[in-house]
Formats: C-alpha cells, structure tokens, sequence
C-alpha cells in the first residue's frame, strides 16, 4: 500500500470516510473488490475515546471511582497511549479533587465547631449576636465552599470527558503537563 514516505503505489487509491477518517484501499485487479486496509492512527479509536471519557467521568464516584480511573491507567499504559494519558490526568485530578476537598472540610468543621462552642459558651455580658453571626457563618461555609469546590471538580472531569471523546487531549488545570504525561 505505502512506501512509508506517505505515498501510495499501485492502484491504491486514498479516501476519507465520514467520520473525516483517512483510509487507504486497494483495488483488486479484474475482481473490482475493495479493502479497507488502515485507517489514521494519529486519531484514537471510538473505544479508546469511550475509555477515556470513562476515567474522567468516574470522578463522580470519589474513591471508589479513583480506583477505577487508576485500573484503567495500568491496563491500557502501554497498549493505548491516548487512554493512558487522559487516565493519568483523570486519575491526578481525582486524587487532587479529594484532598482538596478533605482538607476543606475538615477546615470547615473545626471553624463550625469552635464557632458552635463558643455560641454555646458565650456568657449573658457579652455580645450573643457575634457569636450567633459566627456559627451562622461557619454553617455557611459548611454548605457553600464544599459545594463550589465540588461542583468545579466534577465540571472539569464533565470537560474532561466531552474533549476525550471528541478525541482531543485534555489537561486539567494544577496539574503539571509534562508529569502527567511522563507516566503514560
């Protein structure tokens, strides 16, 4: 079909299907018979792209869906590149989402819990409104910083998915480019 140099020989003839794809097929002599031979390897496969779209969407299942990402990472490493490096980017973006999220919330319990204590302990002389404003604003923080955070999270993994199974490479933001792509 190809010398290598990107050239056909013969009576092969070069098309592109519908899906933009190129592909090169032969005409047989006298039998008027044509094969699709190869298709355009620089662009991942329907199911790589579902693979990768996959890892990035099992953010939605916090740990268990880090282990999944991560499964997904190992077993296609060396046999799909593409989903190798949309998995390691899923896979730093879900550890990173997590901490930052625990981390939040512990932050954010702690503040109620002082906050609560002291709305509890304040004594008659001193200002009982401070103290309810303070653990209204804790409560505040509990429901309001872990939902922004989280819903950022899981819009950048949705992101993340639609480019994967456009067939385009995604980066999520934080994480370093070329760390990220040294393991796949």
């Amino acid at each position: 079909m190809s010398d290598g140099s990107g050239g056909l020989e013969g009576n092969a003839v070069a098309r592109a299907d519908a899906g933009g794809e190129r592909a090169v097929a032969r005409e047989r002599a006298g039998g008027g018979a044509v094969a699709v031979v190869a298709g355009d390897a620089s662009r991942p496969s329907a199911f790589e792209r579902l693979l990768a779209a996959t890892a990035h969407v099992l953010l939605l299942f916090s740990l268990l869906g880090t282990l999944g990402a991560t499964l997904i990472w190992l077993v296609f490493r060396r046999r799909s590149p593409y989903v190798a490096r949309q998995a390691r980017q899923a896979v730093l973006w879900q550890i990173l989402s997590n901490v930052m999220l625990g981390i939040m919330a512990l932050i954010v319990i702690v503040i109620v819990a002082v906050s609560f204590g002291s709305a509890i302990t304040t004594s008659p002389q001193h200002d009982a409104t401070r103290a309810v404003f303070q653990f209204s604003a804790g409560l505040l923080c509990l429901a309001v910083l872990p939902f922004c955070a989280t819903l950022y999270a899981v819009a950048s993994a949705g992101l993340g998915a639609l480019y994967a199974l456009l067939g385009r490479e995604y980066h999520y933001p934080l994480i370093n480019r070329r760390r990220a792509a040294r393991g796949s």
